[in-house]
């Protein structure tokens, strides 16, 4: 009869043989699902990574966009600011005062300087500009600075700042009140936002 002693023995390195497999069995399962969820750890953790990525890149565009309209809307201040003060300076120089005289003198020189002065036939200003004969006189010698003669002469009719050069086919009408009253409406317009054109 064998002895009950090695009859236990048999069974317990039977069990522990069955205790070892599954030991080893646990471990490559353990190993496995450790390598599983390092996997499924790193794929989150790509996502996210994607996920903030693009919420970035969705908070810069955004961003970008801000900092467009914010710049456009400067630059928009910034042209009414420079025709504001393109109207301010020209305004100094433009301002209605009661001697218009060296400005229709000037006007009248740029005019000529453009025509052909063959073709011109009188020069007609406003009494309130050129009320005496001096004035006539050196408005005469500053246009016919050549020695060319022409004729000038006082037009009851024009208001202060205009004049008229009287041609052969026709007349050229300036105002220098009038050229600066549209000028100042068109800085107006610009400074104020509004379409000028």
């Amino acid at each position: 009869m064998p002895d009950p002693r090695d009859q236990e023995c048999e069974r317990l390195r039977a069990q522990l043989a069955s205790l070892e497999k599954k030991l080893a069995e646990v471990e490559a399962a353990a190993t496995e699902a450790v390598g599983i969820a390092r996997e499924e750890g790193r794929s989150q953790g790509l996502r996210e990574a994607e996920d903030r990525e693009a919420e970035r890149v969705s908070m810069l565009g955004a961003g970008i966009d801000i900092a467009i309209g914010d710049w456009k809307k400067r630059l928009e201040d910034w042209d009414g600011l420079a025709a504001a003060l393109a109207g301010a300076a020209l305004g100094k120089i433009f301002e209605p005062h009661d001697d218009l005289k060296e400005r229709v003198t000037r006007m009248l020189a740029r005019q000529l300087r453009e025509i052909r002065r063959a073709s011109v036939v009188a020069i007609h200003v406003s009494r309130n500009d050129f009320s005496d004969g001096d004035a006539l006189d050196l408005l005469g010698r500053r246009l016919c600075a050549d020695g060319a003669s022409l004729a000038i002469e006082v037009d009851p009719e024009l208001e202060a700042g205009a004049s008229r050069i009287a041609c052969r086919l026709e007349q050229i009408d300036l105002d220098a009140r009038a050229h600066w009253s549209k000028i100042l409406r068109l800085l107006d317009e610009m400074a104020s936002g509004v379409d000028a054109t």
